[in-house]
């Protein structure tokens, strides 16, 4: 099932905003702003969702977790959803795997919870576990087909960690 809404039903009032948060690695922060620039010119966003990206090493969400991304979707659909994302791993996360992987896996967080906020568009219920499997497929697909469209040869850069 495809659940992501392809471009051409923007209203007005909807979109994607990105906020990058103080101290963030450029690179990183460059990053976020191209995939959200290349998000905005395929996929539609029908109700305001606001992207936030804090400068920590993880968020602590309503429930009392610690995670590293977390989506919030009002029940009433005339609220606006807000996703936010710690970014502040970043650099561990490059020692460890490379830069290119970090930025792919930070990035990939976001389409992980936009895939949740399709999900709360479509109002379909499916089970925790479903859900979640949906958002992983989906964040790496939108991820490959990001880098792809963008002439990044992703499976070279991923074997060989390279800089982008």
């Amino acid at each position: 099932m495809r659940i992501w809404i392809k471009r051409g039903s923007d209203s007005a009032e909807g979109g994607i905003w990105l906020r990058c948060a103080n101290g963030m690695d450029g690179r990183l922060r460059c990053f976020f702003l191209d995939f959200v620039k290349w998000l905005r010119s395929r996929y539609a966003f029908p109700v305001r969702v606001n992207v936030y990206l804090k400068n920590t090493e993880q968020i602590r969400a309503m429930d009392g977790e610690y995670v590293s991304a977390v989506i919030f979707t009002p029940f009433d659909r005339s609220g606006t959803p807000f996703i936010k994302i710690a970014v502040g791993d970043f650099y561990a996360l490059r020692e460890k795997h490379g830069e290119f992987n970090a930025l792919c896996s930070t990035v990939s967080s976001l389409a992980h919870e936009l895939t949740h906020y399709y999900q709360w568009l479509s109002g379909e219920e499916k089970s925790e576990v479903c859900e979640e499997r949906q958002a992983r497929y989906y964040a790496r697909k939108k991820v490959y087909e990001y880098l792809e469209e963008r002439g990044y040869d992703f499976w070279d850069k991923i074997n060989r960690s390279e800089k982008i």
